[in-house]
């Protein structure tokens, strides 16, 4: 596995870590609710053999600085990633976003259509209100910082044995990347800042409306090719909204991977970085 440089500029005054590597058409890979540019690892150094590839920490996530008290919704997100672009000299390029990630791609392809080529979503919120029930605990006052302060324990043994009981395919998941995972999520800091992220798009019932309604509204206007990967297995965002998304978006295929959850890209990363190449390329 390819573990790039890592690297930190400024974003709106917010110390911002990311990666980037490779020559060719630019890509931004954006990555889920409490996750990080780590979480790219088993696909960055296979994006980058054909692509210029950069991902980075949101802010209040990995090792980017917090946003303080300014808000925290999609549309934020959509516009840090888009002066993050403009910081970096990216005027356009293909978007990768996985899970909550898929949703700020969402919100960029509506607020700033000029910034993206092709767009990939891999297991996307913002298109429903169904979330699994134990994704939606973190919501409820006192029991979500109860869920962080044993979540984010120092223990990596543990750690790495829940995330491959997680997965469809846990051979997939190795040492290297749970360690490079551990070392910038899993840290009483990180819970605390992505607690905050989490309470703004999500309550006791799923998904809020807030979130989902504008872009399902959207959909049939955002043109860009799209492809939409789903894990079968998926328990925390059901396969059926991929399948909405591909009905609704007038230039979009939706791709789904047997014996795969939510994570795609560490269950089945071959198959994962194959389809998003062969998309990237035609």
């Amino acid at each position: 596995m390819n573990i790039p440089q890592e690297r930190f500029t400024k974003v709106n005054g917010i110390r911002t870590r990311h990666f980037a590597e490779g020559e060719g058409s630019p890509v931004v890979l954006i990555h889920g609710w409490g996750g990080s540019a780590s979480g790219w690892l088993p696909s960055f150094g296979a994006l980058a053999t054909r692509h210029r590839v950069y991902a980075l920490d949101l802010f209040n996530h990995g090792l980017t600085g917090q946003l303080g008290s300014r808000s925290l919704k999609a549309e934020d997100m959509a516009k840090f990633v888009n002066d993050f672009m403009g910081e970096l000299g990216i005027n356009r390029a293909h978007m990768i976003g996985h899970s909550m990630g898929g949703g700020i791609s969402l919100q960029m392809a509506i607020n700033f259509p000029e910034r993206l080529g092709r767009l990939v979503l891999a297991d996307s919120i913002g298109l429903g209100k169904e979330v699994d029930k134990s994704a939606r605990v973190a919501s409820l006052p006192l029991v979500g910082e109860c869920w962080a302060s044993l979540t984010y324990r120092n223990d990596i043994a543990k750690y790495g044995k829940e995330l491959r009981a997680s997965a469809q395919n846990p051979a997939s998941i190795t040492d290297e990347l749970i360690e490079n995972l551990y070392r910038v999520e899993r840290s009483p800091e990180h819970a605390r800042m992505v607690l905050r992220v989490f309470r703004l798009w999500f309550d006791w019932t799923g998904q809020k409306k807030s979130v989902y309604d504008a872009i399902i509204r959207k959909l049939p206007s955002i043109a860009n090719p799209t492809l939409i990967i789903w894990g079968r297995q998926d328990a925390t965002v059901p396969l059926s909204h991929g399948e909405f998304a591909a009905r609704r978006m007038p230039n979009a295929h939706l791709e789904v991977i047997d014996k795969c959850a939510h994570v795609p890209m560490f269950e089945q990363p071959e198959m994962f970085n194959r389809l998003v190449l062969e998309f990237l390329n035609e």
